[in-house]
C-alpha cells in the first residue's frame, strides 16, 4: 500500500493568482488576514520575500517593501475554488482521498499503483495535473501514511 501527499505552498497567494498566473511570476504578491490597522502578512511569494516580506509581518511593514498594490487582502471565495481543483487533481489518482487541510491533500494509492510506473512517476503525474489549474504543489509517495 502506498501513499501519496500534496502540499501547496503559499497556498493563499498561488489561489489568489491562479485567474493570472503571470502575476505570481512576474511581481511581488503577498496576502495579508486580520482587521486593518492589524492586518498581517499570512503568505507571500518568492519575489515579495526576496524584497523582506515575511509571514506575520505587518501590512504596513510589507508596503515598505513592496507597493500597496502588491499587498492583497486573503480572498476565502479563491482558496475555496483553489482548494477544489486541488481535490478534483487528487480524485483524478485515487477515489480516497483526504483533505488535510486547504493546502494539502492526503491519497491512499491502494490499487492504482498499477496504472502507474513507479512512485517517482506518479508524483510527477500528480504535480503536472495540479499545474494545469495554476496550482504549483509539492508532492511525495510514501509506503506509509506517518512521516
Amino acid at each position: 500500500m502506498s501513499f501519496a501527499a500534496i502540499y501547496v505552498p503559499g497556498f493563499p497567494v498561488q489561489a489568489l493568482a491562479r485567474a493570472q498566473p503571470e502575476l505570481l511570476r512576474s511581481q511581488p504578491l503577498a496576502v495579508v488576514e486580520g482587521v486593518p490597522p492589524l492586518e498581517r502578512v499570512l503568505a507571500a511569494n518568492e519575489q515579495a520575500a526576496q524584497a523582506g516580506v515575511e509571514p506575520d509581518m505587518t501590512r504596513v511593514q510589507a508596503t515598505e517593501r513592496i507597493t500597496e498594490e502588491q499587498v492583497h487582502r486573503r480572498s476565502p471565495e479563491r482558496e475555496g475554488a483553489a482548494h477544489a481543483a486541488l481535490l478534483a487533481c487528487a480524485g483524478s489518482f485515487s477515489p480516497r482521498v483526504e483533505a488535510t487541510a486547504a493546502d494539502a491533500i492526503l491519497l491512499d494509492l491502494a490499487g492504482v499503483e498499477r496504472l502507474f510506473r513507479s512512485p517517482a512517476h506518479i508524483a510527477r503525474d500528480l504535480a503536472r495535473r495540479c499545474s494545469e489549474p495554476g496550482l504549483e504543489a509539492n508532492v511525495a509517495v510514501a509506503s506509509h501514511r506517518e512521516p
